[in-house]
C-alpha cells in the first residue's frame, strides 16, 4: 500500500480473484481455538494472514483506487462474505473509507447507478451500490464493530462541495438500505427501529411504510412523503 501507483492495479485484481479464499480463511480466524492460539504463541498461518490483509486494505489510498478504477475488486469482496454468511471478517475499515471515495470520486460507480433511463444497464441493477450497502447483516455487523459503509468520514465530510454534501449517492444507498431492511430491525430489535426514525418521520405499521411529514403551511393536511417497505426474506 506504500507501493508505486503501478503497484495498485495489480493489487486489486490479485484480491479479485482470491476474494473467496481471503474471506474463507480471515473468518476461520475468529473460531475460538485459533483465535486462542494466536494469542498464545502468535504462530504464522494463513488465517491470521487474511485477517491482517483485510486490515491493510483499509488504506485510503487503495480504497481511493479501488473507488475510482477497481469496483469489482470490493464487489467481489462483499458477495463473497455474503455467500458464505461469514459476518466477523474485519472490514470496518475498507468499507468506510470504500464509501467516503466512492462519494468524493464522482466518476466512481456509486455515481453511474442512476435510475436505468439514464444510466443503462447499471442504473437497473446497481451492483456497486446493492452489493456494498444492500446486506443487512453485515452492515449491522461492520457498524457494531466499528465503522459500516454508511459511515463518511467527518473530517472529508466538511470539504465536500454542494453536490457532494448532497450526498445524492449516499442518500439513495441510505433509502434503499432503509426499504430492504427495516422491516428487518423492526423484528428484530424494534427499540432500535424506533430510535431511528428522527425528526418527522414514522412508521406506519398497517402499510408498512415510512412516512416523513412536511410543516402544514398553507395546507389545510400536512403534506407527506411515503417510502414503501419490502418484506425480509
Amino acid at each position: 500500500m506504500q507501493g508505486i501507483e503501478s503497484d495498485l492495479p495489480v493489487v486489486a485484481d490479485e484480491l479479485e480473484r482470491s476474494a473467496d479464499s481471503i474471506i474463507k480463511f480471515a473468518s476461520a480466524a475468529f473460531e475460538p481455538k485459533l483465535a486462542a492460539a494466536r494469542t498464545k504463541n502468535g504462530k504464522p498461518r494463513a488465517e491470521y494472514y487474511a485477517c491482517d490483509l483485510l486490515l491493510i486494505i483499509g488504506n485510503r489510498r487503495f480504497c481511493r483506487y479501488v473507488a475510482g478504477s477497481a469496483p469489482n475488486t470490493a464487489i467481489a469482496l462483499f458477495r463473497a462474505v455474503a455467500e458464505a454468511q461469514q459476518y466477523n471478517v474485519p472490514m470496518s475499515q475498507f468499507s468506510s473509507a470504500l464509501s467516503t471515495e466512492a462519494i468524493l470520486n464522482k466518476d466512481s460507480l456509486l455515481y453511474h447507478e442512476d435510475a436505468g433511463y439514464f444510466s443503462g444497464y447499471f442504473g437497473y441493477t446497481r451492483p456497486f451500490t446493492n452489493t456494498i450497502f444492500g446486506d443487512f447483516e453485515f452492515v449491522e455487523t461492520l457498524a457494531t464493530n466499528g465503522n459500516s459503509p454508511l459511515d463518511v468520514d467527518l473530517d472529508v465530510r466538511w470539504k465536500f462541495d454542494g453536490q457532494q454534501l448532497e450526498a445524492y449517492p449516499l442518500r439513495k444507498v441510505v433509502i434503499s438500505f432503509a426499504r430492504k431492511n427495516y422491516l428487518a430491525l423492526v423484528q428484530r430489535q424494534p427499540k432500535a427501529a424506533a430510535a431511528v426514525l428522527v425528526g418527522t418521520i414514522s412508521f406506519d405499521k398497517d402499510k408498512k411504510q415510512l412516512v416523513k411529514t412536511y410543516i402544514e403551511g398553507l395546507n389545510l393536511v400536512a403534506p407527506t412523503d411515503t417510502l414503501d417497505l419490502i418484506e425480509p426474506k
